[in-house]
């Protein structure tokens, strides 16, 4: 199971940035927690990308291995 938490949003000139906690659990155990920013690009009113940026990059891959 894994969730998505926001903890703080930015906005401006065609950008919201999301300040978004992680975490998640496996059957074996595993357990992975993480702070991560979501920055969607918008334009006239659309989400056009969104940009991922991972706290901990070696722990993401660890848990999803």
């Amino acid at each position: 199971m894994e969730s998505a938490a926001p903890q703080g949003i930015v906005t401006g000139d065609g950008r919201v940035g999301v300040l978004t906690q992680v975490s998640g659990s496996r059957p074996d155990g595993r357990t992975f927690v993480d702070d991560q920013i979501m920055l969607f690009h918008v334009e006239n009113g659309l989400v056009r990308s969104i940009d991922q940026y991972v706290g901990d990059p070696a722990a993401a891959t660890a848990f999803w291995a």
